[in-house]
């Protein structure tokens, strides 16, 4: 119970951050901070991928309400990381520890499990928010220098948060 309630906590507090990220960082026009597929992929697996979805959607939609920004972008984000980090766990994880694991981390999958984990689904939040965002109103090449940029800070950022404040048992 105490372990359920921490979590929450975690949760709360790191969709917070990302909140405060959202409408006070500023970065330039080539970074985008965001700890939303962190928080999706900290789903546990057992959780039907229906209700993933669902709770992806969630997360994004509250970001999108509470950042100010175009509702729906966040959103879509989300739900396309949720409609995917089981498949991509599948495929990043040996399969003596696939079914075995509740919550993906750095202690159970393994450093570069998990970093090839966590830079595939943030690959797809970005890709998904950053071509609907940009798509008409920038260069292709602004696009995908955008994302790239924005991956390495991100995984890097997310890796640090998960290891330091997620991984405790």
């Amino acid at each position: 119970m105490k372990s359920e309630l921490w979590n929450i906590i975690l949760f709360v507090l790191i969709f917070i951050l990302q909140v405060l990220i959202s409408s006070y960082v500023d970065l330039g026009a080539y970074i985008y901070i965001c700890l939303i597929p962190l928080l999706v992929i900290n789903i546990p697996m057992k959780v039907d991928i229906r209700l993933t979805m669902i709770i992806g959607f969630a997360i994004g939609l509250l970001l999108d309400v509470f950042a100010n920004g175009v509702l729906g972008l966040n959103a879509a984000a989300a739900t396309w990381v949720a409609a995917f980090k089981g498949p991509i766990f599948q495929k990043t994880v040996n399969k003596e520890h696939r079914y075995n694991i509740e919550v993906p981390s750095m202690r159970n999958i393994g450093i570069f499990n998990y970093i090839f984990y966590l830079t595939i689904c943030t690959l797809i939040y970005l890709c998904s928010y950053m071509v609907m965002e940009c798509f008409s109103l920038r260069p292709f090449l602004f696009i995908v220098i955008r994302i790239l940029i924005s991956l390495v800070v991100n995984v890097a950022l997310m890796a640090i948060v998960s290891n330091s404040i997620l991984d405790r048992d």
